[in-house]
């Protein structure tokens, strides 16, 4: 496992499609970064926008892991390591750790620009200790985002379809979480009319108000939305960047159980894989 892991790290170092994914995520996050220092409506908020670019390093993430690993297939380096005796489940175990790794680092590089504009912003906007846990939430969205692309990616042997599938699924569940997200945060009146007492408590005359056609009452459809949002790593990375978290303490443990669910089911599907 050393040995694989050791030689997919250095491979991956040298695989320019890395180095771009990477530079490209700084680029962007400098240019986010920037609007938000010289917006002022932005800056009074400087957590959140943090977290804003993360959606798009998950799509930077999703080519270079597509592409990582659709080379080890055009170049026969999968079946070289089994040749000299690799074992299926470690050649996967190390490829995943490999663009794990990989994925750590292209996010990284949109988060560095990302915290330095904060010292720009007026208001943090949270507490220390709030931001380092959303933080954990990102960092174990992006490990549950890199199992699932490895998944594909290590069973989808064409490189061009690994690359347009792993693409094109990354754009589907970001769509897919922000529509759910929409849907969830909808308001339950379109307008009401609101009286404010003399303790600062807020009344609300639903008599003068319009429903919402489009509000989800609470009940099982709404569970089961909020649920498929919460699992969901897009689901997550939109719930932060938009600062609407509904049940972020579950969020790493969900994470963890998509990280555990894509690499079991990866591991036996690789193993039975005819790679001739």
């Amino acid at each position: 496992m050393i040995k694989l892991l050791r030689a997919d790290l250095t491979r991956m170092r040298k695989t320019k499609g890395f180095w771009v994914c990477v530079i490209i995520s700084f680029v962007l996050s400098v240019l986010n970064s920037f609007i938000f220092v010289i917006d002022i409506r932005t800056a009074e908020n400087t957590a959140n926008n943090i977290l804003y670019g993360t959606a798009n390093s998950l799509v930077l993430i999703a080519v270079f892991i597509a592409l990582f690993l659709g080379t080890d297939y055009s170049q026969n380096t999968i079946r070289n390591k089994m040749i000299i005796g690799s074992n299926r489940t470690l050649i996967y175990l190390s490829n995943s750790v490999t663009v794990t790794i990989g994925a750590f680092a292209i996010s990284l590089a949109e988060d560095i620009p990302a915290i330095a504009a904060a010292f720009f912003g007026k208001s943090f906007g949270m507490t220390a200790n709030e931001f380092a846990f959303r933080m954990f939430i990102a960092v174990c969205a992006v490990i549950a985002m890199s199992a699932v692309l490895t998944l594909l990616g290590m069973l989808i042997t064409a490189k061009s379809a690994n690359t347009a599938i792993s693409i094109v699924a990354t754009f589907v569940l970001a769509l897919g979480a922000a529509i759910i997200l929409d849907f969830l945060n909808q308001p339950e009146y379109l307008s009401y009319a609101a009286f404010v007492t003399n303790d600062g408590e807020e009344i609300v005359d639903e008599s003068d108000s319009t429903p919402n056609p489009m509000y989800i009452k609470p009940g099982v459809k709404r569970d089961i939305l909020t649920a498929v949002n919460d699992v969901l790593p897009t689901g997550q990375v939109m719930q932060l960047e938009t600062g609407s978290l509904h049940n972020k303490e579950l969020m790493p443990l969900y994470s963890f159980g998509v990280l555990a669910v894509s690499t079991a089911v990866g591991v036996v599907v690789f193993r039975r894989k005819d790679l001739k």
